[in-house]
C-alpha cells in the first residue's frame, strides 16, 4: 500500500510543486525502502505510482523509458501537459497485454500513476492522477483540483486519500489558517501521521521527496530518518540519512539538503553526517542510561533478597511462628516493590548490557 502527496508550496512569493511519499513496498514480501518517484529525464516532471506492484511497476518503468527515450519529451520540446494523452495510451497499451492473472482479478486495473511537474506552455505547475474509469472501462487523467489550497493525495485504498484530506483540514483549522493563506509542509506532516501510525502496517518506511522549481528542474531532499535496530541482542535506534527511501551508505556522500523532521530543520549537506551522529550518541546515551537503571534495580533487589534471606534465618533460629515469617514476607515484597517498581526486566538483555557497560569502562 502507498500514500502519495502532492501540492503546490508558497513561501512568500515563491513557489515550488512538492512530491512525497512513503517507502513500504508489501505483497508477498516487506521493504521499507523501496522507490516510489521516479524524476523524467527532462528534470521538469515526476512520475509516482501506487498499488499491486507486479502490476504498476513494469508499467511506470516502460511509461518512463518511453518519454525518456524520445527526444521531443526529452528535451522539452513537448510540454509536461501534452504527455498526458501519450501516458493515457501507454498504460491501456500495456494494461491489455496482461495474461494469466485469476478470472475476475480485479490486479490490472488497481494501480494508480500520478504525473507532477512544471508547464512552460500555461506557467504554471500541473500534476494530474492516472486512475481506471469504471464508466469508460479504461485509465483516464484527472487533474489536481485548483483550489485555495492545491494538493492532492494518491493511494491505492480510497478510504487512506479521505483520511488524509481530512487530516490535513483539522490541521489547517488547528493552525487558524486565513482565507488568503497557503500550504506549506502540512500535507508532509499528514504523510508523516501514516508512516508512524503502528495501525498502518502497509504505509511506512523514510519518506521521499522531491520539489519542482518554477525554473523547471527537480530537485530530490534526503530525509533524515530513525530506524529501530539490533545491536548484540539490544534494540536502538539508528538515524540515517535517505536518499529516495534508501538510507545512504557510510561512504557515500552527498550534496543534497536535508530534512530532519524531528527538529523541522533543513540541514546542509557538509553537516548532516556530523549532525546524525549526534542523534545517534544521544540514541546510545539513553540506551547505557536505561540499562544502568535496569542493572541498578536488579543489584538493589538481590541485595534486598540477601537482607531477606539473613531476617528469616534469624526469626527461625529464634523459633519466630510461621505467621511471623508470612507477614515478613508481605512487609518485603511491598517495600520491594516501591524501591524496584520496573522489576520485571529481561535477565538476556540485562547480561548482555552489563557486559557491554563493562567491556566500555562505564561500569
Amino acid at each position: 500500500m502507498t500514500l502519495v502527496a502532492a501540492w503546490i508550496r508558497r513561501v512568500g512569493k515563491l513557489e515550488e510543486l512538492v512530491i512525497a511519499s512513503d517507502s513500504r513496498l508489501t505483497g508477498g514480501i516487506a521493504l521499507s525502502h523501496a522507490p516510489k518517484l521516479f524524476p523524467l529525464q527532462r528534470n521538469d516532471a515526476v512520475l509516482a505510482y501506487c498499488g499491486p506492484t507486479v502490476v504498476a511497476y513494469p508499467i511506470l518503468l516502460q511509461v518512463k523509458a518511453s518519454l525518456d527515450g524520445h527526444d521531443e519529451t526529452r528535451d522539452r520540446l513537448i510540454d509536461i501537459v501534452d504527455l498526458k494523452s501519450h501516458i493515457e495510451k501507454a498504460i491501456e497499451g500495456l494494461r491489455t497485454q496482461i495474461q494469466d492473472l485469476p478470472s475476475g482479478d480485479g490486479t490490472k486495473t488497481a494501480f494508480k500513476f500520478l504525473l507532477a511537474g512544471y508547464s512552460w506552455k500555461f506557467s504554471r505547475f500541473r500534476a494530474w492522477t492516472f486512475k481506471y474509469d469504471i464508466l469508460k472501462k479504461e485509465f483516464n487523467a484527472f487533474s489536481m483540483p485548483r483550489s485555495r489550497y492545491e494538493f492532492e493525495f494518491m493511494s491505492d485504498e480510497r478510504e487512506n486519500e479521505l483520511t488524509a484530506k481530512r487530516r490535513l483540514q483539522d490541521l489547517l483549522r488547528l493552525r487558524s489558517k486565513t482565507p488568503a493563506a497557503s500550504l506549506n509542509w502540512e500535507p508532509l506532516q499528514v504523510l508523516f501521521s501514516f508512516i508512524q501510525d503502528p495501525e498502518q502496517d502497509d504505509i511506512g518506511g523514510p519518506p521521499q521527496i522531491l520539489k519542482i522549481y518554477k525554473h523547471a528542474n527537480v530537485m530530490p531532499i534526503n530525509v533524515l530518518w530513525p530506524e529501530d535496530t539490533w545491536n548484540d541482542g539490544l534494540r536502538i535506534r539508528k538515524y540515517s540519512i535517505n536518499h529516495l527511501g534508501r538510507p545512504l551508505l557510510d561512504y557515500e556522500r552527498t550534496r543534497r539538503l536535508t530534512l530532519d523532521p524531528k527538529a523541522g530543520e533543513i540541514v546542509e549537506h557538509w553537516n548532516v553526517r556530523e549532525y546524525a551522529k549526534a542523534y545517534n550518541e544521544c540514541e546510545e546515551r539513553r540506551l547505557s542510561n536505561r540499562l544502568r537503571a535496569k542493572i541498578a534495580a536488579l543489584l538493589e533487589r538481590r541485595k534486598s533478597n540477601l537482607l531477606l534471606q539473613s531476617k528469616l534465618k534469624a526469626m527461625v533460629v529464634s523459633g519466630a511462628s510461621l505467621s511471623e515469617m508470612n507477614e515478613e514476607m508481605k512487609n518485603w515484597q511491598k517495600v520491594s516493590g516501591i524501591l524496584s517498581p520496573n522489576r520485571a526486566v529481561d535477565a538476556d538483555d540485562l547480561s548482555v548490557g552489563f557486559s557491554r557497560l563493562q567491556a566500555a569502562g562505564q561500569l
